[in-house]
Parts: C-alpha cells; sequence; structure tokens
C-alpha cells in the first residue's frame, strides 16, 4: 500500500528542488566590477580584467603590458597596479561594502604617484531600478585639508601645492579586511614655501613628513561612511 503522506512528500521535494535551482548564487565584487559603466569610474577609466590559469590580469593603460590582479572575492576586493612606464604609478582598488538590508555598495579607488606627488579619487556607486548611480557625495563625507593637517602647517604650503592637494590630494585606501577606509595626504619638503635644503626643511617643518591619515567608518545601517573622531594619525597636532 501507498503512504497517504506520499503525495504531500513528492509535492514537498519538488517545491525544495524548484526552489534550490531558482535560488541565484550571490554575485562577487568581480561581478559588480562588470557591470559598473566606464562613466562612473575615477577619470572615466576602467581596466578590463581577465582570468587566465595563472590568475586574474589586466594590461597597462600605456604600454599594454600585462598586470597581475588580486581579486579576492571572499572578501570583496581587488587590487592591481600600473607602472606604465617607470617613475610613477597608479593603484586601483575595488571593495564591496553590504548595508544592513544586504545590498551593495562598490568603492572604486585610484592613487596615483608620478615620483613627486601622490594624488588620489574614488568613486561610490550602487544599483538603482537596473543601472547604476554614483552615491559619492552621499556615501562618504566631504573632506578638506584642514581634517589633516593644522593652520600652521596649511599657511606653509606653497600655493601651487595647496591647490592641488585641495583638489585631488587626499587618497583613499580601501580594505581588504574589515570595512575601515583610509583617508591620506602624502606630504613632502619641497611642499612648502621657501624650502632650503631637504635636512632643515624636516627640522624646521611645521608640516609632518609621509603621510597623514584619517580613518572613515563603515555604518552598514546608513550606508554610509563617518569620519573618525581621532587625531590624524602623523599630523602636526598628534606630535605634541
Amino acid at each position: 500500500m501507498l503512504s497517504k503522506n506520499l503525495p504531500i512528500t513528492l509535492a514537498l521535494g519538488l517545491a525544495l528542488a524548484t526552489l534550490e535551482v531558482g535560488a541565484a548564487a550571490p554575485k562577487s565584487v568581480m561581478d559588480y566590477y562588470q557591470e559598473v559603466p566606464t562613466s562612473l569610474f575615477p577619470s572615466e577609466t576602467k581596466y578590463e580584467l581577465k582570468q587566465t590559469k595563472g590568475g586574474w590580469i589586466t594590461h597597462s593603460m600605456d604600454t599594454e603590458a600585462e598586470i597581475s590582479a588580486t581579486v579576492d572575492t571572499k572578501n570583496g576586493f581587488i587590487q592591481f597596479i600600473d607602472e606604465g612606464t617607470g617613475g610613477g604609478d597608479v593603484k586601483t582598488q575595488v571593495a564591496l561594502f553590504l548595508k544592513e538590508d544586504k545590498s551593495p555598495l562598490v568603492a572604486i579607488s585610484t592613487s596615483m604617484f608620478d615620483g613627486m606627488a601622490s594624488t588620489g579619487r574614488i568613486a561610490l556607486v550602487e544599483p538603482d531600478g537596473g543601472k547604476w548611480k554614483a552615491v559619492t557625495s552621499t556615501a562618504i563625507p566631504a573632506l578638506r585639508l584642514a581634517d589633516f593637517l593644522d593652520s600652521k602647517c596649511l599657511a606653509a604650503l606653497r600655493e601651487d601645492v595647496r591647490g592641488m592637494l585641495e583638489k585631488e590630494g587626499i587618497r583613499f585606501t580601501l580594505p581588504r579586511q574589515g570595512t575601515t577606509v583610509h583617508a591620506s595626504v602624502m606630504l613632502t619638503p619641497s611642499m612648502l614655501e621657501g624650502v632650503g635644503d631637504e635636512a632643515s626643511a624636516k627640522a624646521n617643518s611645521p608640516c609632518p613628513t609621509g603621510d597623514v591619515s584619517r580613518e572613515l567608518k563603515w555604518d552598514k545601517k546608513a550606508g554610509r561612511f563617518t569620519l573618525d573622531a581621532a587625531k590624524p594619525k602623523g599630523s602636526a597636532a598628534s606630535k605634541k
């Protein structure tokens, strides 16, 4: 005799099988990287990433030389460095952040070093009705040089250097692990007014030398970053 519960059991089995087949796997940081249009990337520059037997690669924008890329889908992180013709480089980082409702926010950062100065740009994007939109202005606070340097240091900077740093001198380092973004400004003695030799400039400068950084904390409930209240690491104020 057939069990009276057999039809119910079969129905449940079919329903579960249907759910398993229909359930799509979560998208990875690489899936999102491929989806985001070039127009939303910093400087509207997007490298093509390709998976080979030896790993992920891309190619230099200047020389077309092959570049090895780090693609960590487990931690939602991508990184590669284009050294171009030498003397400088462009570092690209991509990180996936999830909001409380599990919807994605993708951060794309580029840091450029020309052998003398370092600059940076960042774009934050999220899906919106089947398309992607930029949310940089609302998802990350507008940072100023005054968030990194005190008034004495700002007054000591050469006018052209200060203008450059105000425009794009803040670099953003995205996390491979965790959710904290580090924003930083890099200073060198040559950026100061009336600089003499490098040794005396370092000794008498009201500015720190090297990187001055701040932390941006991810708030998954609000879906945005907030600036940590701690003093900048390496700033003139923190050295007193």
